[in-house]
């Protein structure tokens, strides 16, 4: 068993990157979104259900659209393209990629399918000081998560679910319990600087399905924004060439090619649909182990887009 855990570790993590305080490797981006020709625009909403007037989000005079929502719908196509290439990952991957969900008010979590295997590894004092060793969980908490892990209960799977995530495709790139992701998103563009010209407003009616009627004193109205553009800037660290981050990062950002960028509120009635325009997307590939001298690696950091290695979306 022991053995067992030490092959996984000594084969497996190193190349991962998860835990390290340096930065190796950056992938930044420009990538713009331009509206699909089916759709009208795109509402991201400070109201909530049951309101009379759902408001787009505005900062003074100017729309706002939350990094959060961008990366939100990111980490959607993510879990789907990792989720179906799942069963072709060496494990422990495959294993934690199925047991990645996100039960009703818990967030992120790996315990939606057998992990059996993988906690029966784990289950073995020296296996846990081991990942103590490499950095995965405290030194002095040792005990307790072996403790915790051999109690055949829901405690000890949550004690580790800062390891689990660490393990993670998903998790590694868009966050998980315990783990910042490696992608960030920088700042989101929009197309226009006085936006506030381009709202336009629907009036909707909210339906009573167990009669098929409109229901009564349900009336309300939705601002949209006519946005032609949305620009999104990106940056992802430590996500080495080759790796399997690597590869869940462009596939995601391929997949939008095709599949729109579902964002906001009222996506059924036709808001939200961007597609990713690749003429107009940037990315840009930096390994700064390369760099021969500080001012060269603070150039870099500084001008990526003048140092680094294109990157072409497939």
């Amino acid at each position: 068993m022991v053995q067992e855990l030490r092959r996984i570790l000594g084969e497996y993590l190193p190349g991962v990157a998860m835990v390290k305080g340096s930065i190796d490797t950056l992938v930044v981006g420009r990538v713009v979104f331009t509206r699909d020709e089916c759709s009208r625009g795109v509402l991201i909403a400070s109201g909530g259900k049951g309101e009379v007037l759902v408001e787009a989000i505005r900062v003074g005079n100017r729309i706002h659209v939350p990094t959060s929502s961008i990366k939100g719908v990111f980490r959607r196509v993510g879990e789907a393209i990792a989720k179906s290439a799942a069963p072709s990952l060496p494990e422990p991957e495959k294993s934690i990629l199925l047991a990645h969900c996100e039960p009703d008010d818990e967030g992120v979590a790996h315990v939606c399918y057998d992990i059996t295997h993988l906690l029966n590894v784990l289950k073995n004092r020296e296996s846990v000081r081991l990942l103590a060793e490499r950095g995965y969980v405290p030194g002095d908490a040792v005990d307790e998560i072996f403790s915790q892990l051999v109690s055949e209960d829901r405690r000890g799977v949550k004690r580790v679910e800062p390891l689990l995530a660490q393990l993670c495709p998903v998790c590694r790139v868009f966050g998980g319990p315990g783990l910042a992701g490696k992608l960030r998103i920088l700042r989101v563009m929009l197309s226009s600087n006085d936006l506030s010209k381009a709202i336009d407003r629907l009036a909707h009616t909210s339906i009573d399905r167990s009669r098929r009627v409109a229901l009564e004193g349900a009336l309300f109205v939705e601002e949209y924004v006519d946005l032609k553009r949305i620009v999104v800037e990106l940056v992802a660290r430590n996500v080495a060439q080759g790796s399997i981050d690597y590869r869940l990062l462009m596939s995601m950002l391929s997949t939008l090619k095709e599949v729109p960028l579902l964002l906001g509120h009222s996506k059924s009635r036709g808001l939200g649909w961007y597609r990713l325009d690749t003429a107009e997307t940037k990315l840009v590939y930096l390994d700064l182990t390369k760099m021969q001298s500080l001012h060269q690696f603070l150039n870099a950091i500084l001008n990526p887009f003048s140092y680094g290695e294109e990157v072409k979306i497939c």
